[in-house]
């Protein structure tokens, strides 16, 4: 699974956080790497209503980096692990985005709150992605209906009530290229929103 340009992962922050902690040439154990990675990002890694570490979310992340198929990065089991020679070069490479997440220049909003799923799910649409990367997008009324998780014929305020929840999520994920694509929607269809009074 491949992730989007922006994306910075949960099995992202694993990866980095190991590299940190100096897992190229030398295990480390997970919970130090967990403990990294509540450093480097605590808003993703705490409990919803708790400043606590939390240890399901980051454990799941080793499941991630499997199931993306990138089990080759690691080596090692249960609670040991290292970077392989390929993992190193995954780290360096990607080294530059994943250092302004733990420096605080780049947010890295929790990615499992019901908020920043809608925004990952409307990101993982075709027609969004092509928006994004600068392509000239045009929706008819189904496939923006589709987007915004409605029916074509619902009313307006439904419309409405749609494109705000996703504009507040996107906000609170800093996410102002989602909010340019939604106010496209809304400038090219405002009878879509709008009441007629």
């Amino acid at each position: 699974m491949k992730r989007s340009k922006n994306e910075i992962t949960n099995a992202d922050l694993f990866l980095y956080a190991l590299y940190r902690l100096g897992g190229a040439g030398a295990y480390v154990d997970v919970e130090d790497v967990f403990m990294e990675m509540w450093r480097i990002a605590p808003e993703r890694f705490r409990w919803r209503k708790y400043e606590v570490p939390n240890y399901k979310i980051m454990s799941k992340a080793i499941v991630d980096i499997s199931q993306r198929g990138q089990e080759g990065l690691l080596l090692g089991s249960g609670d040991m692990r290292q970077l392989s020679a390929e993992g190193v070069a995954w780290a360096e490479r990607h080294s530059e985005e994943l250092e302004a997440v733990a420096t605080g220049e780049r947010a890295a909003p929790p990615d499992r709150r019901p908020g920043q799923r809608v925004v990952a799910d409307l990101l993982k649409q075709p027609s969004v992605q092509s928006f994004l990367q600068g392509r000239e997008v045009h929706l008819d009324r189904v496939r923006v209906a589709r987007l915004l998780r409605c029916a074509p014929d619902a009313p307006r305020q439904v419309w409405r009530e749609r494109l705000e929840t996703l504009r507040s999520a996107a906000t609170a994920g800093k996410r102002d290229d989602v909010l340019r694509f939604l106010d496209r929607l809304e400038e090219e269809n405002p009878d879509w929103f709008r009441s007629n009074s």
